[in-house]
């Protein structure tokens, strides 16, 4: 495997999520990140969406999940969750926040040490990034993404708790990439998430956004990827 391919990879694998990192960890990783924006990029919260800030909830028991997608070279610019959830949890019904995008921004900037970003333009590194990661041999063989999704459900289990799609969508200035895991709320219970990632690159910086909600079926696949190409298009509007 090349080196190349070794990158694209790592990258993909750590942005879907996931296993390994404790939900405490995690949540860590969402105050300190948040402590580090210095929103140097706009960013406006999807339809029904709220900027999620730990400190002013001041309910040490939250829980979303989030795990930085490149944990020593990735910082959180922001991350929004679904108004009325959060509503939920200053009312104090609930402690989880499964449901969330999450938008994150490269520390290395381009040129790198990334031979896609070495030459040429940030929309043609995108394009090689979407390139290499189509190469990958862990795509799922279906034509639409509610197909992909429904496959993947078939394969999800314990013993695979992260599922790859590879790519899903190619725009002019984003690459997108998707998985299905699965997440253990508070109370032990085991629920399927559907994760959709928008890398972008703006000028010198990659940008990840993810967006990931709960798939119990395929029914609703369409409409996340939907709302993850939508979310794109508008981060980019606002940052070109």
């Amino acid at each position: 495997m090349s080196e190349k391919s070794l990158r694209i990879k790592s990258i993909v694998f750590a942005l879907a999520g996931l296993a390994g990192l404790s939900a405490a960890r995690a949540d860590d990783a969402v105050e300190s990140a948040a402590q580090a924006n210095h929103h140097e990029f706009a960013v406006a919260a999807p339809p029904g969406h709220c900027a999620f800030e730990p400190s002013a909830l001041g309910n040490a028991g939250i829980r979303t999940g989030f795990v930085p997608g490149l944990p020593d070279a990735s910082k959180l610019i922001a991350l929004f969750v679904p108004c009325d959830a959060l509503e939920r949890v200053k009312a104090g019904r609930t402690t989880w926040l499964p449901d969330w995008v999450a938008f994150e921004k490269n520390d290395i900037t381009i040129p790198s040490d990334d031979d896609r970003l070495t030459k040429g333009t940030s929309r043609e590194a995108v394009d090689q990034l979407c390139k290499d990661a189509q190469s990958r041999h862990w795509q799922i063989d279906a034509e639409t993404f509610e197909a992909k999704t429904a496959a993947a459900h078939l394969s999800l289990s314990d013993k695979r708790p992260v599922v790859y799609f590879g790519v899903v969508g190619h725009d002019p200035n984003a690459c997108f990439m998707a998985s299905l895991t699965f997440e253990t709320d508070p109370f032990g219970g085991r629920h399927r998430m559907l994760n959709v990632f928008a890398f972008m690159a703006v000028g010198n910086t990659w940008i990840y956004q993810t967006t990931r909600r709960r798939a119990e079926d395929a029914s609703m696949a369409e409409e996340i990827l939907y709302s993850a190409k939508t979310g794109a298009r508008v981060f980019l509007r606002d940052n070109l």
